[in-house]
């Protein structure tokens, strides 16, 4: 039985790791792929080593294991490493006869181990991609980027501010714009489709919105394309508690667990619509100064908008390519 070895980082798993894994599988009868991480590198271990067992986790000729051992490391293919390396794999993995790689270390090793070895697409002809050009630039390579990774890279934008400034409308138009996921805010949701009234709204419906808002964000980053416009937050649910319910129970804060990429805070120089729902016209520049002072507290940076329709929507599409 012809037992394969690929060791790398996968920060973050590309196509091309997938390629070299497939050639492995193509070549021996079966393969471990060992996920080598440290503590200080820019992406999570667990997250990446998550990556490549769910992606394999149906096939079982491939072992994916986790490799947290603080050993030297290098851009470059080293013989000096290699040997390291070598010695410290020899003794996890005995029964290894072949290393798969696509580049110089791999013979090295190879060599060290007393193995064969076989190189895949050194020189980046068959998948023109490297895990660092996604680093320095996901989003010009997204092409080269798993399914199962995109939501990591995806910018979550967060329309905000109070009743009647356009933040539906204009979520809607950004969505389309980018061809993207868009998250609804919940409980407009629920208003419109009668299953609530404003005169019955308690804690308990404001506790309902925070949970099915964060999971609504949550489900839908796997259907976006580079970014996820989300129309509110956590953070707007926990104003409304306040002026409706005179309290932010625990349960409503546990749910700003979303770290938004960008906000667009939205003017109110905007006609006010009365709708089933809305009911704080007359308090109108009080709540947008406390959606902004919310923002403020938490030292949350965000873009202005206001002007026409069309004024509000380029300046969002200009702030939203700023972090593309």
């Amino acid at each position: 039985m012809l037992t394969g070895l690929i060791i790398g980082k996968f920060m973050p798993l590309t196509k091309g790791h997938i390629g070299l894994i497939d050639f492995g599988l193509q070549n021996c009868d079966r393969l471990i792929v060992a996920v080598c991480s440290m503590k200080s590198e820019p992406i999570e271990g667990e997250l990446r080593y998550n990556w490549v067992k769910k992606y394999y986790g149906s096939n079982e000729r491939v072992q994916v294991v986790h490799i947290t051992e603080e050993l030297p490391s290098s851009s470059e293919s080293s013989r000096y490493i290699s040997r390291i390396w070598a010695s410290y794999l020899k003794g996890l993995f005995p029964k290894v006869n072949i290393v798969f790689a696509s580049e110089q270390y791999g013979e090295y090793l190879a060599e060290y181990m007393k193995v064969q070895c076989k190189l895949f697409d050194v020189s980046r002809n068959t998948i023109p991609i490297s895990a660092t050009k996604i680093r320095e630039n996901p989003y010009k390579h997204w092409e080269f980027i798993p399914d199962i990774v995109k939501p990591f890279y995806v910018k979550k934008v967060c329309v905000y501010g109070p009743d009647s400034c356009g933040k539906s409308t204009l979520a809607v138009n950004l969505a389309k714009h980018y061809k993207t996921a868009f998250v609804p805010e919940i409980a407009r949701n629920m208003f419109e489709w009668g299953e609530l009234l404003i005169d019955n709204l308690n804690i308990n419906h404001l506790e309902q919105f925070a949970k099915l808002q964060s999971e609504a964000v949550k489900s839908m980053v796997y259907f976006a394309d580079k970014v996820l416009i989300c129309d509110t937050d956590n953070i707007t649910t926990q104003v409304y508690s306040q002026v409706y319910c005179g309290q932010i129970t625990d349960e409503i804060k546990k749910y700003e667990n979303i770290d938004y990429d960008l906000y667009l805070l939205l003017d109110i120089d905007t006609p006010y619509i009365e709708e089933g729902q809305r009911n704080l016209g007359h308090i109108r520049r009080e709540m947008y100064n406390r959606f902004k002072s919310e923002l403020d507290k938490r030292n949350i940076k965000y873009i202005y908008i206001n002007g026409s329709w069309d004024e509000r929507f380029n300046k969002a599409v200009e702030a939203i390519d700023n972090i593309l």
